[in-house]
């Protein structure tokens, strides 16, 4: 049990097998003999594996068809994870959002499936882009979204590009605005150099770095958690493309600037949620998101670190319950008029 929710596999969370392609708007099942179908659609010649963790499927092979047909579909929230790391990295938050939402697992780095390196042409507008075509694969028209780093900074790119497609917005340490970036990360980004590293770093220090970000101790992440998010970057592929990501994270204003001052037109209800303890993006990214977007809330903790909702689950995901509870909008609707920024400092 997690805080009184009961857990959720952490294999569900674990790409690793070959997706079946949804050609058309997927149709089910989204589970089979007890586990999670990957599923993949494509966007510009890239292949995005995703997961459809629809409660009411859990039982047995329920199709899209069938759950249209008879039960009632519940509201869907497309999670996504920071860079280098796999959805693994919500599976202690999960059910507290499975409570009252089926969830969308996005490996948007396509990490499972097998690409010929060089991977090459990846742009975070593609990568933000290619979260909707999951949902048209879904056959879904709004959902809302809980992400964590480079996966919140997509939730808020996905939302500018379809902003009466996203419904609600869960952001955990978001990485939305330049930042100074680590020693390490500069050489990955350069030519020729950051293939010979990505080839020679051993999965195990770059989870390690991960863990050394992520959280106030490298010590608290899981040792099952550790170990999935190694074997998930075991292969030079899966390096390489992480490192292809890299290479697009904002290094300076203009990177983001076309989007940023895009940010007022964002009337979702929006909860961003920051860990004080942050040592790779700008300390006040926050606060500064919070002022941007007009219907934000932020609540911040100061005994936790980049990825907050892995250190503190039960903490984090009764929040987010509460968030996601009140007031669901209705089909269609948009949120009419802001709402005023709520900043709380929070300590256990």
């Amino acid at each position: 049990m997690t805080g009184g929710v009961a857990n959720l596999p952490l294999e569900w969370f674990e790409f690793g097998d070959r997706p079946e392609r949804v050609r058309g708007t997927w149709v089910g099942p989204a589970f089979r003999d007890g586990k999670p179908v990957t599923y993949s659609t494509t966007q510009d010649g890239r292949e995005i594996p995703f997961r459809f963790l629809q409660r009411q499927a859990t039982g047995g092979d329920v199709s899209a068809r069938a759950a249209a047909a008879g039960a009632t579909a519940r509201p869907v929230l497309v999670m996504l994870q920071g860079m280098g790391v796999t959805p693994a990295s919500f599976h202690s938050i999960a059910p507290y959002l499975w409570l009252t939402h089926d969830l969308v697992l996005v490996d948007y780095n396509s990490f499972s499936t097998p690409e010929k390196w060089p991977t090459g042409g990846v742009t975070l507008r593609m990568l933000a882009a290619g979260v909707w075509n999951v949902a048209d694969a879904l056959g879904r028209e709004r959902v809302s979204f809980v992400g964590s780093s480079l996966g919140g900074g997509l939730a808020v790119l996905a939302s500018l590009f379809a902003p009466r497609r996203a419904e609600r917005l869960v952001l955990l340490n978001p990485a939305v605005y330049p930042q100074y970036l680590p020693r390490q990360y500069r050489l990955f980004r350069v030519p020729i150099l950051g293939e010979i590293l990505m080839a020679l770093t051993p999965a195990e220090r770059l989870v390690e770095g991960v863990a050394g970000l992520g959280y106030t101790t490298p010590e608290k992440m899981p040792d099952a958690v550790r170990a999935c998010f190694v074997r998930n970057l075991a292969s030079r592929t899966a390096r390489y493309q992480l490192m292809d990501v890299m290479r697009q994270l904002p290094g300076n204003p203009s990177d983001m600037g076309e989007y940023t001052a895009r940010f007022g037109h964002l009337r979702q209800p929006t909860l961003i949620l920051w860990g004080r303890q942050e040592r790779l993006l700008p300390p006040d990214a926050g606060r500064r998101l919070a002022h941007d977007m007009p219907n934000a809330q932020l609540i911040e903790f100061d005994d936790l670190a980049h990825l907050p909702h892995d250190e503190a689950p039960a903490r984090l995901g009764e929040l987010i319950d509460a968030f996601l509870r009140e007031g669901l909008p209705a089909a269609g609707a948009v949120p009419a008029a802001p709402a005023p920024v709520s900043v709380i400092t929070e300590t256990e």
